[in-house]
C-alpha cells in the first residue's frame, strides 16, 4: 500500500512509496548521532561553536494530493533546546527556506534578495536532489547547507536500497503495488 495522509477534510495525500517517513527518521536520527560523536567527517566540519543551542531538520517531497501532484513536508525534527527558548526559531526558518527553495525563491546556496516576499527568511542552507529537498538551521550557513546535502543523500541511497529489496523489484512488476 502506499504511503498515504488523510487530511481533516478528507483529502488524501501519497508520497513516493521508498521515501518514507520512518526511513527520514532513520536518517535524521544518524545527523545527529554523527554530530554528536565527534568522529565522524560531519561532526568536524561543525567547528566548536558553531551549532548552537539545537538544529532542526524539514524534509519536503513531490507527493499526490487528490491526486493532483504538489509537494509536501514529510518529515521534521527539532534536537536541542526544544522548549521554545531557542534564540532563533530554527524550526521556522527551516521551514520557510524549504518551502522557499521549493517555490523556486533560493537555490540552497544563497538567496535572491529580488524574490523574497514579507514573512521569508533571508538565510541559505538547504538542497534539492532528485526533487528531495532538505533544509536545516540552527548551524552557520554553509554548516546547513552541508547537513543538508548529507541528509538528502543518504535519503536517497536507504530508499534506492528499499527499492532495491523490494517485492515490486523482485517481481518484475509493471506498476508498484
Amino acid at each position: 500500500m502506499l504511503p498515504m495522509v488523510r487530511t481533516a477534510k478528507q483529502d488524501v495525500i501519497v508520497f513516493p512509496k521508498f521515501l518514507t517517513r520512518e526511513l527520514a527518521a532513520i536518517v535524521v536520527n544518524r545527523l545527529y548521532l554523527e554530530i554528536s560523536g565527534g568522529a565522524s567527517y560531519l561532526s568536524q566540519m561543525i567547528p566548536d561553536g558553531e551549532l548552537d543551542e539545537g538544529f532542526h531538520v524539514s524534509i519536503s517531497v513531490p507527493c499526490r494530493w487528490n491526486g493532483i501532484p504538489a509537494r509536501a513536508m514529510l518529515y521534521e525534527r527539532s534536537f536541542g533546546d526544544v522548549s521554545g527558548k531557542w534564540r532563533y526559531p530554527y524550526h521556522a526558518i527551516a521551514q520557510s527556506k524549504n518551502r522557499q527553495m521549493a517555490e523556486e525563491q533560493s537555490d540552497g546556496a544563497s538567496i535572491s534578495p529580488h524574490l523574497l516576499f514579507p514573512g521569508d527568511t533571508p538565510y541559505w542552507g538547504g538542497i534539492e536532489v532528485e526533487r528531495v529537498i532538505v533544509t536545516c538551521s540552527g548551524f552557520k550557513e554553509p554548516a546547513d547547507r552541508e547537513a543538508s546535502c548529507w541528509v538528502a543523500n543518504k535519503f536517497i541511497a536507504l530508499a534506492r536500497e528499499a527499492w532495491e529489496a523490494s517485492d515490486d523489484k523482485k517481481n518484475e512488476v509493471n506498476f508498484l503495488t
